[in-house]
């Protein structure tokens, strides 16, 4: 009797394993028709000039599998409307996943809009500095120094802020060229003396007045005909009618 149950126990036990697997089979699955379908919506989105439409769909599939396909796409239709640093960094976190048959397909065209976003951004590093204090570009916040790597930034004068509570903030501007880095060194914050006595005697440190955080689209929108759309697996690829202009975030 003992034998007979610990065998039906086992039995029971490899039915509910069998059962799991195959809903959890099920799963991936269903996520992976979710993405395509998705993918899909986006690209007729795309065909119909609705770039801004299509990519919503394009990172709600990213979302949904995390595949450097879906990734692509949404770095695609930011370039179409123009958000250059976004598309940049997209690209190239897609491009490096070698191991995406996707990917591999389509490496051509992918680098060729990587080459025509790199067109229209630059970096940023910044030595020195006060350790911890907030690095901030036209107004937005970017990280705390050090930063880990340089910043890529679109093209054009940029402003630099260094602030941290208790020192006097630091204002600088700079010019960000395409392909190359712009390297910029600050000496240590110096101390705010005394900042109550000074505010109530006037005499208080100038703070510039932040710049509104722009954004990282270049003026004029972009290039028409400067992105080739990607569609999924084997539909191929399509070069659109000029992209419809959109502006930047």
């Amino acid at each position: 009797m003992t034998i007979a149950f610990g065998r039906t126990a086992l039995s029971r036990a490899g039915l509910s394993i069998l059962a799991l697997a195959i809903t959890l089979g099920g799963s991936v699955t269903a996520v992976a028709l979710d993405a395509d379908d998705l993918i899909k919506q986006g690209n007729a989105l795309r065909r119909k000039g609705d770039d801004a439409a299509a990519l919503e769909k394009f990172q709600q599939a990213y979302e949904v599998d995390k595949r450097a396909r879906s990734l692509a796409q949404v770095a695609l239709a930011e370039q179409a409307l123009g958000r250059w640093v976004r598309a940049y960094e997209h690209l190239i976190q897609a491009l490096a996943d070698k191991g995406d048959p996707w990917i591999a397909k389509n490496q051509a065209p992918l680098e060729e809009s990587l080459k025509t976003s790199g067109e229209h951004v630059g970096q940023l590093e910044i030595l020195g500095g006060t350790p911890g204090a907030e690095v901030r570009i036209n107004g937005a916040l970017m990280g705390r120094l050090p930063l880990p790597k340089p910043l890529a930034l679109p093209i054009g004068t940029t402003t630099i802020g260094l602030t941290a509570r208790g020192y006097v903030p630091i204002e600088r501007a700079t010019s960000i060229r395409a392909g190359q880095i712009a390297r910029e060194s600050f000496d240590a914050l110096v101390a705010a003396a005394e900042p109550r006595a000074q505010v109530a005697e006037g005499r208080g440190a100038s703070v510039p007045r932040a710049v509104p955080p722009g954004n990282d689209a270049s003026p004029g929108g972009p290039a028409p005909g400067s992105v080739p759309e990607i569609l999924p697996e084997d539909e191929g690829l399509y070069e659109p009618d000029q992209p419809q202009e959109q502006p930047g975030e």
